[in-house]
């Protein structure tokens, strides 16, 4: 089984392109209804070029999600607690602590997205808030509304989970890259739940549970009591790398 194979019911994921859209998708959670349920989170890692090429394609070493020490550190931390956020990625036993572009946390059943500071000043944003709960970040010099958009926190109820994403521009994205020396990569864990999946029922078999590690994601597919197939993806795939400077170098111009 080729790096090209996947569920029917996860297909879509391989077809998305999230750099072809002029405002890019760099984190979100959601849940979907309907005939084909299930939950999707993802974000995005920075990362040095030189590690990117150490990792060799092995992308399913990634984590798939923001890690983080809080919120509500212990009362033995005081005096040496420093909050961090990081996404991990391993090279054998070593492990990279990647810097995020989007950080967040749970507090109850609610999860916030915040757009990474060091972004956010590198292109002198000032937050605005939306009337639907959204923050969006606008640049006055320019001026540029909406730069980035971050939607209200994510509720999990019911079994349910309400969606939010955070969306930046493309060409802000670019340049932060290569200002930072840093290739863009977009972590992502989505569940699935259907009647039908031909595909897992052909690698199934007569067997009730498998896991398929690939080199970009690992996937894990279970036929339910119900008759009914569920699957789980884990993976990363690069989105950009250092190239033009098409902020940076419009300002310098003006």
């Amino acid at each position: 089984m080729d790096d090209t194979w996947w569920p029917d019911l996860l297909k879509h994921i391989a077809q998305e392109d999230p750099w072809a859209a002029p405002m890019v998708t760099v984190a979100e959670m959601r849940s979907f209804e309907g005939p084909i349920d299930g939950q999707r989170y993802s974000s995005t890692a920075l990362i040095a070029p030189a590690d990117l090429e150490r990792l060799n394609g092995e992308l399913s070493s990634f984590g798939a999600d923001v890690e983080i020490n809080g919120p509500r550190p212990l009362e033995s931390e005081a005096g040496r607690y420093r909050p961090e956020f990081w996404i991990e990625a391993w090279i054998e036993e070593e492990c990279l602590k990647l810097e995020p572009l989007i950080l967040n946390w749970e507090s109850l059943n609610r999860t916030t997205l915040v757009l990474d500071p060091g972004f956010a000043m590198t292109y002198g944003l000032i937050p605005r808030a939306g009337s639907d709960g959204s923050i969006h970040w606008d640049d006055p010099m320019e001026p540029h509304n909406d730069v980035a958009i971050v939607d209200a926190p994510a509720v999990f109820e019911a079994m349910h989970l309400s969606p939010t994403r955070a969306r930046v521009s493309r060409d802000h994205l670019q340049d932060y890259l290569t200002l930072r020396d840093r290739v863009l990569v977009q972590v992502y864990m989505e569940v699935r739940s259907g009647a039908k999946d031909k595909e897992i029922s052909a690698v199934l078999g007569e067997d009730q549970h498998l896991d398929l590690v690939f080199r970009d994601r690992t996937i894990v597919m279970n036929r339910m009591p119900d008759g009914r197939y569920m699957t789980q993806v884990r993976g990363a795939r690069v989105l950009a790398g250092p190239g033009a400077l098409p902020i940076t170098s419009r300002s310098a111009a003006a």
